[in-house]
C-alpha cells in the first residue's frame, strides 16, 4: 500500500488518538484563553483570563479514543488515514479562528492604548 507506515498496524490508531486529542485541547485552551483577555479587555478589566482544564481533557480523549474505535470498526484499513484527515481539517479551521481571536485580540488592546 503507498500509504506506508501509517497502516503498519490497527492498535496504533488509539495511540494517535490519545496524541491528537492532547493536541486539540491545547488548541481549545489557547482559544479560551485569548477569547477570555478579549472579555476581560471589553470589560474594563486587565487581560489576565485562564481557562480551566480539567473537563476538557478526559472528556475530548474519550471522544478521540470513541472516534478511532468506530473507524477501526469501519474501515481499519484506512483508519489512521482518515482520523489524520479529519485532525488536519480541524487544524485549520482552528487556525483560521484563532488568527480572527489574535486580530481581534490585537485591535482592541491597541484601542486601550492608543
Amino acid at each position: 500500500m503507498p500509504i506506508g507506515i501509517l497502516l503498519v498496524s490497527h492498535r496504533m490508531i488509539y495511540l494517535v488518538a490519545i496524541v491528537v486529542s492532547f493536541a486539540l485541547c491545547l488548541m481549545m485552551y489557547a482559544s479560551d484563553v485569548t477569547q477570555g483577555n478579549i472579555c476581560h479587555i471589553e470589560n474594563g478589566r486587565e487581560p489576565v483570563a485562564g481557562a480551566s482544564l480539567l473537563p476538557t481533557f478526559p472528556v475530548v480523549q474519550v471522544l478521540c479514543l470513541g472516534a478511532a474505535y468506530g473507524l477501526n470498526l469501519w474501515s481499519p484499513d484506512r483508519a489512521i488515514l482518515i482520523g489524520m484527515i479529519v485532525f488536519g481539517v480541524l487544524f485549520l479551521i482552528w487556525v483560521v479562528s484563532f488568527a480572527k481571536l489574535r486580530a481581534k485580540y490585537a485591535t482592541i488592546t491597541e484601542a486601550q492604548h492608543g
